[in-house]
């Protein structure tokens, strides 16, 4: 499975719906531009995600990256 292909079709579906509602959503926009190599933009996307639910554990890791 191409996880690159995964991550630019979520990160359309995203763009195109602006819904970002909730910490999973922010949280799987933040793995998608690490899998794309845009750190600028998912380290936003996990603070939105944190912003959300500050116990995120996947957000809070993915985040402690960078």
């Amino acid at each position: 499975m191409d996880l690159g292909i995964i991550s630019l079709g979520l990160l359309m579906l995203v763009s195109v719906t602006g819904v970002t509602l909730d910490s999973d959503a922010g949280k799987a926009k933040g793995v998608a531009l690490d899998n794309l190599n845009k750190s600028d933009k998912a380290i936003k996307a996990y603070d939105k995600a944190i912003e959300i639910n500050p116990l995120d554990s996947t957000a809070l890791k993915g985040k402690k990256r960078y």
